[in-house]
């Protein structure tokens, strides 16, 4: 990727209009809440993002098998596609944020640990 990307965790590449396969976060917009797809303007913080996410998992998964049981979860991990990270260059996502229904997108810089944020006008 070029040094104009982005990078986002996701079970698959974007899809218009709503992006329901990348992970988001929770944000207050004024004083509204706001769940907002997470991009990254490094590869590095993606993963770091990712693995993040898979270490909160092994707690919910312990979780979920107390509630539902062994069986049922694993079963639902089977169906469940694995996050991963994904690259967009600039150009892209701006075409996918014309088209799309996403009105926030809240971004993490190789600087910055709090995030920037976007809004549709």
């Amino acid at each position: 990727m070029s040094e104009s990307s982005y990078w986002y965790v996701a079970v698959a590449p974007l899809s218009i209009p709503y992006w329901p396969e990348v992970t988001m976060c929770e944000t207050e917009v004024g004083h509204d809440p706001v769940v907002a797809p997470m991009l990254f303007t490094t590869r590095q913080k993606a993963e770091a993002k990712l693995r993040e996410l898979a270490e909160a998992e092994a707690d919910a998964y312990l979780q979920a098998v107390d509630r539902y049981g062994a069986e049922d979860v694993s079963e639902a991990l089977d169906n469940t596609p694995e996050l991963q990270v994904f690259g967009i260059d600039v150009w892209l996502l701006s075409e996918h944020l014309k088209d799309s229904a996403v009105m926030h997108v809240m971004w993490w810089t190789a600087r910055l640990d709090s995030p920037g944020s976007w809004a549709r006008s």
